[in-house]
């Protein structure tokens, strides 16, 4: 398949805690499916995305945590 810069199609997608995850892992990618049926997406990554999305992830959860903790001192 053709991508520039590494992305085949471009979306946006809002996921909140009710959305279910399954994941799958193969040799030489990982899917993912949030949602289910005919209301989910996929992803499919390579393990090196796998790893870049894990530091995005966990940078983005620190961030979520210090904002909270600025929010709670007065």
């Amino acid at each position: 398949m053709f991508t520039h810069n590494g992305i085949a199609v471009s979306a946006w997608v809002s996921l909140d805690s009710s959305c279910s995850i399954k994941q799958h892992v193969f040799a030489d990618a990982l899917e993912i499916e949030f949602g289910s049926g005919v209301d989910s997406l996929g992803l499919s990554v390579s393990e090196d995305m796998v790893e870049k999305l894990a530091t995005a992830f966990q940078e983005a959860s620190t961030r979520f945590r210090d904002h909270a903790d600025h929010e709670n001192v007065a």
